[in-house]
């Protein structure tokens, strides 16, 4: 599925190598059953990457992510200015981790993905993951 949203080859290998990734798939198809359109879904799978990422740092694990993480995640966003544009709107960052945990429990108790279907990254798979998780520029999303 994330072929469906993502051109480049490396850029899916980054999203589906971090925490967010055995969910993606998934994610990107409840979005989609929901109306999205390809641009928003791109940009909520940011969002869910992006949060993900933060609560791997935190400890948080995505099993145990809820109210309390997602608002300590904005908290985060808001201290980087990546919280809202200048328009008063909500980054993708901050609306991704949203429709990301609405979607966790839509899903009922999260378990752990199989250890047999995690994908172990690569050390550039891991430094592209940190790259972004550093907030630095997407060229797929056009934006920092």
């Amino acid at each position: 599925m994330l072929k469906t949203y993502f051109k480049r080859e490396r850029t899916r290998i980054t999203y589906a190598a971090g925490p967010a990734g055995p969910y993606l798939d998934e994610f990107s198809h409840w979005l989609e059953k929901r109306g999205f359109t390809p641009l928003t879904i791109r940009r909520c799978l940011f969002g869910a990457d992006q949060f993900t990422s933060w609560a791997q740092t935190a400890g948080i694990a995505v099993q145990n992510l809820d109210a309390t993480s997602l608002d300590a995640f904005r908290t985060h966003l808001a201290k980087h200015g990546q919280l809202r544009y200048t328009s008063g709107h909500s980054t993708p960052r901050c609306m991704g981790a949203h429709h990301f945990l609405s979607f966790l429990n839509a899903q009922g108790p999260v378990s752990a993905p199989d250890v047999c279907s995690t994908v172990v990254p690569t050390p550039l798979q891991t430094e592209s993951q940190h790259m972004v998780a550093c907030h630095l520029y997407d060229p797929e999303l056009g934006e920092a």
